[in-house]
């Protein structure tokens, strides 16, 4: 990756310092800690039913809106592998922005 470099503060910062820097803020771990911080237990926990199950009040278990097809999950041709790379790559790009 070429290296941008930016002045600010007679500091000079790469490129993956400042997008790591827009992407996490002032933050100097990238995920919370593991420990708990709550000083108080939590009064109302959620319960599941005896069966565990996802259920919803009704009795109708959730159905998702779309499965990913097989073609997709395992493509059978080059091309297609080719194809579904190119369009994660473009869609990993919009994310980036």
């Amino acid at each position: 990756m070429p290296e941008l470099k930016v002045e600010g503060a007679g500091k000079e910062e790469t490129e993956q310092q400042i997008l790591y820097r827009l992407r996490f803020g002032g933050y100097a771990v990238e995920f919370p800690p593991s420990e708990e911080t709550f000083a108080t237990e939590n009064k109302f926990p959620f319960h599941y039913t005896e069966d565990e199950s996802d259920e919803e009040s009704d009795g109708e278990a959730f159905d998702p809106l779309w499965e990913v097809p097989d073609q997709l999950v395992m493509p059978k041709t080059k091309k297609l592998h080719a194809i579904i790379e190119a369009r994660c790559r473009v869609i990993r790009n919009w994310n980036l922005c």
